[in-house]
């Protein structure tokens, strides 16, 4: 496990995870304008905070899949393969069910929340996955594209 986390002492490490909370903030402030847009347009139902969470995470994903793959890990070339593009889905999945467990989690601890309330959860559950969003994309996702990279 050390020599793992070690892996992430390096310059160019450093340099993407930079890069990566940049993006992360931009496609922060489009998930947080879409899911406040939401809260004020759906019905005020007990499953609302869910889907609005559900419908801006989804979009934010898209830009995100964009934006890191080519400026965070700077892979240029064509779109990723289907095994990429799986990956990148598959983490954001994971993620996504990290953040509706929070953002569900603070309603059951707390009772019904208002949309400040929300939003703070929401941010909650953005800083607790934002490392292992990181591993995920370097190491599952992007992986044998910048390898392949490397290489050329």
């Amino acid at each position: 496990m050390k020599r793992y986390l070690q892996t992430f002492m390096n310059r160019e490490s450093l340099g993407q995870f930079i890069r990566l909370a940049v993006v992360g903030g931009f496609n922060t402030i489009v998930d947080f304008g879409i899911f406040n847009v939401l809260l004020l347009v759906l019905p005020n139902q007990r499953w609302e905070a869910s889907v609005a969470v559900s419908i801006s995470y989804i979009a934010a994903t898209a830009l995100s899949y964009v934006l890191n793959r080519r400026w965070t890990f700077q892979l240029d070339e064509g779109w990723g393969s289907t095994r990429e593009t799986g990956a990148f889905y598959l983490v954001n999945t994971l993620a996504l069910l990290a953040t509706l467990a929070i953002v569900e989690g603070s309603q059951v601890l707390w009772g019904p929340l208002t949309v400040l309330q929300l939003n703070i959860a929401k941010f909650s559950a953005v800083i607790v996955i934002l490392f292992p969003k990181y591993a995920g994309y370097r190491d599952l996702v992007f992986r044998r594209s910048l390898e392949k990279d490397r290489r050329s």
